[in-house]
Formats: C-alpha cells, structure tokens, sequence
C-alpha cells in the first residue's frame, strides 16, 4: 500500500468529522430560530387544516360536502314541497327570533337531510371504493410477477431454460382477453359497479327523505344485478329530473384535474346519472353538478363555467356518448334541449361574451326582489317547479352563486325559494364551499348536521383519491 493510498481514509474521515461538527454547530445556532417558527406553523396547520385536508391544496373540501344546505332546503319536507319563497322566509326568521341564517342551528329530526345527500354519500363512498379495490388488484399483480421471477430464477439453478415453441406462441396468443364492450371507459369498469352498489345500499335509509321517482326506479332495476345492470337501463324520454345532479359534486372533488381527470370525470358523471336518469337533461345535470366542483376547487373564475360547459365540454360528451354505443341517437337529439336553455340563459346575463366579469353581468329588473326572481325561476323550468329537472337545478344553482358570491347568507335566501330548494341548495353551496371554503360561513349552521363525522371521514378518503 503506498502512503497516499493510507493517507485517503484518514481524509474521508477528517472530512467527515468536521462536516459533522459544523452541521451541529450550524443547527444549535438555528435551532432557536427554529423553534418558535415550528410551533407557530403547526398552530397555523391546526387553525386551517381540518380532518387531515391541507389547506393549500383543497380549503373548501369538507365545506363542500356538509349538507347544510340540503338540510336547510329540505326541513323534513316543509321547505322542498312549499311553493312560497315568502313563506319560506317568513318561517326562517320566526325560527331564528329574526337573526336569519347565521343563528340558524341545524340539529334533530326536523333538520334531517333528505334523499339528495343520501346519495351524494352514495356516490362519494362508490369512488372511494374503487380505490381500495385497485390496492388489492395491484397487491395481487406484484405477488404474481414476484412468483414468476422466483420461477425463473428455479429454472436458472437448474440450467433449464424453456424457450417456447411455435405453437406454445400461439397459444398465448388466443389467451390475450378479447376487447370487451366496456373499453370505452377511462378507467376499470368496476368504479361504476361500486357506485351502483352504493346507491342500492343507500335507500335501506332512505324513509322520510322523499327520494324521486326516477331515482326509485333506476335503483330497483340495477339492484336485481348490479354488476351486470349498472349500464342497461333503458333510455326515457321522462328521466330528465335532477336526481342524476344533486349527488355529482364528489365526482368533481375525486376528479379535479382539468388537464389528465376530464374524461373521466365526464365518464363517471354520465354513467352514475344514467343509472338512474338515461336521459341527456338528467346526466348532463350530473356533469355540471361534477365539473362546476371540479372549476371551483380549481379557482376557475365563477362567471365563466357556464360558457366553459356549453363551448368545451358538452362536445367532450357527445363523444363520449358515441364512443360507448349506448342509445346513441336518442341521446343525441335529446340534447338540444338542455344545451338552449343554458344557452339562453348565458345570452340573457351577457355571459357569452368573449371576456365576461361580475360586472358584465346583465341582471333583470328589480332582481333582489323574491317575485321577481321566483318568475324567471319558473321561466326556465320544465314543468313551473324550478330545480327539479337535470338543466334547471346547475343553472339556478349557478344563478344564485354568481349573485351572492361569497355571501354567505345571501347565497342561502336565494336558493331558498319556492323550487326544488334541496336540490339547488345542495350544488349551491357545494360550489361555495369548493371556491370560498368556509368563508362568513358560521360553525353554528353545520357543526351539529346530521351525517357531519362521516362526511369529515369521507371528505379524507375523497382528498387521498384525487392526489394518486
């Protein structure tokens, strides 16, 4: 050994020795500075960090969740089926001495939720699924590749290497799975599977909470097979109600990524809807329901969805209708109808312009009076009761949010109306939560709401799906 060759060990570890002292000198001098710096960060991540979500990421998850408003617009039935909004707030400032909606506390019987988060729950719990299943397949596949190496490795020791024959080659040919009918889904066929069980599973707790007809009986049908019926349920002319989007926001929290997720927001939005609702007017409320969570979370500007809905994505739609095969024709030209009213109602409020604002919003007359909106509400109805149809329910939903922006109050007397209140209720505020989180949003009107710890758990399980 030469002595330079003796003489590097002793360097490395001279070296060694004196990094090490100087990281520990460099961190006893910061260490102080440090300190107070932790402490005040995590104080700072327990103030804003709720039920694990950080607040960089998704602010508004668990708001966006909590069926405040579903609650509020329900009140066991007395709100959802009563066709006076003055009666409505009449009977909410009596209830509240006169304060309004922020001393309003919604704990009880008479504040249950009704059908809509039910299967809102339903939904959420099916995609979460999914992804515990996925878990399981993918542990299963690397225990299988971990076999076959070890097999390999066996027939190395001993020197046998079997080389295929020709025939052995086509064999494994005709063992390659055929092209099955599904292969137009993004992704694996049994997260629609899930959320068909999950909306059976949901109606063994759905007495007094008023489900729709539409919803009733698409659930009875898939329940029968759910593996086999989540996509056979026969097309209707009648299923245009808003069953399909009243339970869609936790498509938009599992699928936020505009850039990689849209397709497949798209998918699971279409085909949870028509598992009950096989009508354009039904998912296609579905799809706005999804993708309206999805802009908000993204901090998309509220003035431009719906053009974004109408100019980008309902093309998107139509594509994916052709591509799955599945009543193609009376899909296509059922349509129209849902794609003229939004049409209508952006070309009214002035946002079909190239650049739309608040401020370029065109509001009718005397809008901040109750019957003056109650009118137009019923204007773009179906059948006079606005907010029970698939386009109606997103697009009052949409009107009342671009009015109140982050009022949060004013949000809530608007959507408290004489429609279906649950239902724009429900996507109302899903999309203020998903944008303002809890802003001049009360602990009071949520804290104590039925459901609360399970949906904390689910908003958790939501936020881990949408990061892988």
């Amino acid at each position: 050994m030469t002595r330079c060759q003796s003489f590097e060990p002793f360097l490395i570890s001279h070296f060694t020795d004196h990094a090490l002292n100087y990281f520990f000198s460099l961190f006893t001098y910061l260490f102080p500075l440090l300190f107070p710096i932790y402490f005040l960060s995590s104080y700072l991540f327990s103030l804003f960090h709720s039920s694990s979500i950080f607040i960089f990421f998704f602010p508004s998850l668990i708001t966006t969740l909590i069926p405040f408003r579903d609650a509020l617009g329900y009140h066991g039935g007395r709100y959802e089926f009563d066709y006076s909004t003055e009666s409505i707030h009449a009977d909410l400032m009596r209830i509240t001495d006169g304060k309004g909606i922020t001393a309003l506390e919604l704990r009880g019987s008479k504040w249950r939720v009704s059908d809509d988060t039910v299967m809102m729950i339903a939904t959420a719990e099916g995609i979460v699924q999914e992804k515990e299943e996925e878990k399981k397949d993918n542990q299963e596949k690397k225990e299988e590749e971990e076999k076959k190496e070890e097999n390999f490795e066996d027939q190395l020791r001993k020197n046998i290497i079997l080389i295929p024959t020709i025939n052995e080659k086509e064999k494994e040919k005709k063992k390659e799975p055929e092209k099955k009918k599904t292969d137009y889904l993004p992704i694996d066929e049994y997260i629609y599977i899930h959320i068909g069980e999950q909306y059976v599973e949901c109606f063994n707790d759905m007495a007094g909470r008023a489900p729709g007809g539409s919803c009733i009986s698409g659930v009875n049908f898939i329940s029968r097979n759910v593996p086999k019926l989540w996509d056979k349920l026969s097309f209707n002319s009648r299923g245009g109600g808003c069953g399909a989007a009243m339970r869609s926001t936790p498509i938009g929290l599992a699928f936020p990524n505009l850039e990689t997720d849209i397709r497949k927001l798209i998918s699971v939005s279409v085909e949870s809807g028509r598992m009950t609702h096989n009508n354009p007017v039904g998912y296609l409320g579905s799809v706005a329901g999804a993708l309206f969570t999805a802009y908000a979370i993204n901090k998309i500007p509220i003035y431009e969805w719906g053009k974004k809905l109408i100019n980008e994505i309902i093309p998107l739609v139509v594509e994916y209708i052709k591509s799955s095969g599945r009543d193609v024709d009376s899909n296509i030209k059922k349509m129209d109808f849902f794609i003229e009213k939004w049409k209508t109602y952006l070309h009214e409020r002035n946002l079909d312009i190239e650049k739309p604002s608040f401020e370029s919003i065109k509001w009718p007359d005397n809008y901040d009076n109750i019957k003056v909106r109650d009118a137009w509400i019923k204007s773009v109805s179906f059948s006079g009761w606005g907010g029970s149809s698939g386009h109606d329910a997103p697009l009052i939903a949409w009107d009342c949010l671009l009015a109140a922006q982050d009022n949060w109050p004013e949000l809530c007397m608007r959507y408290l109306n004489e429609g279906d209140s649950d239902s724009i209720g429900i996507l109302a505020s899903a999309w203020f939560g998903a944008f303002y989180g809890f802003k001049n949003v009360p602990k009071i009107n949520y804290q104590d709401i039925e459901f609360h710890d399970k949906l904390i758990k689910l908003a958790d399980k939501l936020y881990a799906f949408s990061k892988k």
